[in-house]
């Protein structure tokens, strides 16, 4: 791996570099997340171009505007608090927040500083309808178990649970429903 600390073919160091030099606007260009840069007076000061793709404008045309004047839609909602928060607290923050007016899901890494706000974000909206339907899933299978009057038999790496819901059937050697009954759970590993 190359030395990144220095272009000195002896690997001794240098004075240390402007962070313009090091190609910063390059890095953040390149990196997936959106991110913006905000001055204290809610001016944005820099947005890369995945920052504008996701806003639908260009990078010139919000550099140098208000933030609540581009985005009025904005005021009250999740972000806005948070930011606000940030300023106050001087506390970097990170908020995951379903964003009506898009009408998409964001998560918002939040560092604030003297000088304003740095806010990296990305659409989080696949993952986010990815997790609600597996919690739809499982509601759904839930609901059904618990209504169930058999129990269920399932096999996971190497071990088999058997699982009996809240009101089951249960056979008696009577042949009448409720005698003898005993509830059975069990775990036990499965050879390989």
């Amino acid at each position: 791996m190359a030395n990144m600390g220095s272009d000195r073919p002896d690997g001794g160091s240098e004075e240390p570099r402007d962070l313009g030099a090091l190609g910063i606007e390059q890095v953040l260009e390149r990196i997936s997340d959106a991110f913006v840069a905000l001055d204290t007076e809610w001016r944005y000061t820099y947005v890369n171009e995945r920052a504008a793709q996701m806003f639908g404008r260009t990078r010139e045309a919000l550099v140098g505007t208000h933030i609540w004047t581009e985005f009025p839609e904005g005021i009250d909602q999740p972000f806005y608090k948070a930011y606000y928060r940030a300023v106050e607290t001087q506390q970097p923050s990170q908020i995951e927040e379903y964003y009506p007016p898009y009408d998409r899901w964001f998560e918002n890494r939040i560092y604030p500083s003297e000088g304003g706000l740095a806010i990296f974000f990305q659409d989080v909206t696949e993952r986010k309808r990815a997790e609600l339907a597996l919690l739809d899933s499982e509601s759904r299978f839930r609901a059904v178990f618990e209504r169930s009057m058999i129990g269920q038999v399932l096999r996971l790496r190497h071990r088999i649970t058997v699982a009996i819901p809240p009101r089951p059937c249960y056979a008696s050697p009577h042949g009448r429903r409720g005698r003898h009954q005993t509830a059975i759970r069990a775990s036990a590993s499965v050879p390989r």
